[in-house]
């Protein structure tokens, strides 16, 4: 296995989030270009691997629980001390981590990717709820999480959004 650890980006203070992050070409040129974040670790525990950086010291997220293409929002879902407030997580210095998937609600509750409405989902423009649209709004996120990444060349819709525009030679559209 890769020792993975040696690209790893680790921000100092860990316990607290920062009013600056490096570019992503700083952190190409300093090979640490991997940010690890896990949801409710404890940075002030956390001796073993300082490079695994607490999700929500550092980030903020809108709901993730969507089954209405027109109910996603840019408003602060999580962690709790946010909660209903985008501006109070901004003014955290928290970056957005825009969820961005639908799904559809199932026998008991159970929540599957909507991969039906994937064509609207995961598009540039048109439609209620379509990525392009999401990721040029308001939220300006820092980070968008989304569901199938070949599908509709959502790669390249969330890399032109980063200001990323050359990622055909990575091989994806």
């Amino acid at each position: 296995m890769a020792d993975l650890s040696k690209y790893a980006y680790t921000p100092s203070p860990r316990t607290s989030a920062s009013k600056t992050w490096p570019t992503l070409q700083e952190m190409i040129s300093d090979s640490t270009r991997l940010v690890t974040f896990v949801a409710n670790l404890d940075p002030r525990l956390n001796n073993v691997a300082p490079y695994l950086l607490d999700e929500f010291t550092f980030l903020f997220e809108n709901p993730f629980s969507v089954t209405d293409a027109s109910n996603f929002s840019c408003i602060a879902d999580r962690p709790l001390s946010v909660f209903g407030s985008t501006s109070k997580a901004l003014a955290s210095d928290r970056l957005p981590l825009m969820n961005h998937f639908l799904d559809s609600e199932e026998g008991y509750g159970i929540q599957v990717p909507n991969t039906s409405a994937l064509n609207i989902t995961n598009a540039v423009s048109g439609g209620a709820g379509n990525l392009g649209v999401a990721a040029a709004s308001v939220c300006s996120p820092g980070d968008i999480l989304y569901q199938f990444r070949t599908f509709l060349g959502v790669v390249g819709q969330v890399s032109r959004a980063d200001k990323v525009y050359r990622v055909e030679n990575l091989g994806y559209s």
